[in-house]
């Protein structure tokens, strides 16, 4: 009898420890009563979860939105896909002059000349060796820009907070990117000074007292920067560019001068009737190094790529109708989740703790999964996780994609096993904290300390 009392006793313990974490919020941070966090932690192969708490509730998630949209384009287009910007020539050489326009057919390539794939600039370069490799030495026409597989909804998503769009976390993306749409700008008390050139900046001060922290702020496509704050404080940031092809266009043909050619820029009669042929094809790095790119140092510009390329040339909604549709015929209740973007920019973002795991369980199933997962930083290594857990148990056993931003702590991804294989999903949401982030991070840690 006592046996049998010992064996129940230890039944029911094993019952309860092996249930998920439902009613009790599993951390414990200042100002826990008011804010909102949901949970979801589950075994892959078994389904088993660890911890579903407020999982079906909707959250802003920041940059983890990041992973559903490199999800869908793992899901939706080769991995080995590389964007084409093509260079043409209308028109006839006579003498070693074009008769006609250099032009440029844009497809949204956020790449072009960046600062993250130092192996794939010299743009301007190539340009200029493709016409001195065909003897033209001038050219009467213009260069000009013309958007192909992007044409619609260019510049700054308009969903996005004000407030941000000057930073060159903000930056709007059009059919033709230069240099990751950025800018230092550098101001003390008599110059101006920004790199790459800004001919056309607009800089209006605005003093509102001495000490008080610095404000950027740009109308939504407008090339006027405002900066509110101590006016005779030396100022330097990474601003975003208003107008990426002017600063190429510059760029351009400063390089053509030095290398002897001379550009009129100025209007054919009819040009756009006059021959073409294709001088020079600059390709991008592959969608798979881009999106690892994007996850790893969370980058915005690229993401907002990604999800375009998705259902190229048609506008974000159609975009967003596309990823959302692909998850719903694969079995996803997506009636509650609302993306307004493929960065996690945009503070109207929802989605679910439990249609994040969903989404990571189906990639960790997929053809793809160690292309996918390869993707995300490591815990205390890389990027956004680079002092996530670092000295622990969990330092490199965690793949997770990182959202932050003003009340908003998220992560989502993987645990990982001995051969870098995934174990567990992991998804964590709070929205609305009040206490130091620091702390609200040292919570997380403790909790998949304890949990995994």
């Amino acid at each position: 009898m006592i046996n049998f009392i010992r064996l129940f006793i230890l039944s029911l313990f094993c019952l309860f420890v092996s249930m998920p974490l439902l009613g009790k919020c599993p951390i414990n941070v200042t100002g826990k009563e008011a804010m909102s966090m949901g949970i979801y932690i589950a075994e892959i192969k078994s389904s088993n979860t660890l911890i579903d708490y407020q999982s079906e509730r909707v959250y802003s998630p920041a940059s983890v939105t990041k992973a559903l949209t490199t999800a869908t384009a793992f899901s939706l287009l080769p991995q080995n896909l590389q964007l084409e910007t093509k260079v043409n020539i209308s028109g006839e050489i006579v003498n070693k002059t074009l008769y006609g326009d250099l032009i440029i057919y844009a497809v949204g390539d956020a790449t072009l000349e960046s600062k993250h794939f130092p192996e794939n600039c010299g743009f301007c370069d190539s340009i200029i060796n493709a016409i001195k490799s065909i003897g033209i030495s001038k050219i009467e026409g213009r260069c000009c820009f013309i958007p192909t597989d992007f044409k619609q909804d260019c510049g700054v998503n308009p969903n996005w907070e004000i407030e941000d769009i000057a930073w060159g976390y903000g930056t709007g993306l059009y059919p033709f990117n230069y240099k990751d749409n950025v800018f230092s700008l550098s101001i003390n008390s008599s110059t101006v000074t920004t790199s790459p050139l800004i001919k056309d900046l607009i800089i209006k001060k605005i003093p509102l007292g001495e000490d008080l922290s610095t404000i950027y702020m740009r109308p939504f496509n407008s090339n006027e920067l405002i900066i509110l704050g101590d006016s005779k404080r030396n100022v330097s940031n990474i601003c975003s560019t208003p107008y990426p092809e002017d600063v190429f266009i510059d760029e351009l043909l400063s390089k053509m001068k030095d290398a002897g050619i001379c550009i009129n820029q100025s209007h054919i009669e009819n040009s756009e009737y006059l021959k073409q042929r294709n001088i020079y094809t600059h390709k991008s790095p592959k969608i798979v190094d881009i999106c690892k790119s994007l996850m790893v140092r969370s980058d915005n510009l690229f993401a907002e790529s990604i999800l375009r390329v998705i259902s190229k040339g048609n506008p974000i909604n159609v975009a967003i109708d596309t990823e959302l549709n692909y998850w719903k015929n694969k079995g996803l209740n997506t009636n509650f989740i609302t993306i307004r973007d493929g960065s996690g920019l945009s503070r109207t973002n929802r989605l679910s703790p439990r249609f994040v795991a969903q989404v990571l369980t189906f990639m960790a199933k997929s053809d793809y999964s160690n292309e996918y997962i390869n993707c995300f930083p490591k815990s205390g290594k890389d990027g956004t996780l680079a002092n996530f857990l670092k000295g622990t148990r969990l330092e490199g056993k965690l793949a997770l994609k990182t959202g932050s931003m003003n009340g908003v702590q998220c992560y989502a991804g993987y645990k990982l096993d001995e051969n870098s294989e995934p174990t567990h999903v992991i998804v964590i949401m709070v929205n609305h904290f009040f206490c130091p982030r620091r702390e609200l991070r040292c919570a997380i840690e403790n909790l998949l300390l304890n949990v995994l």
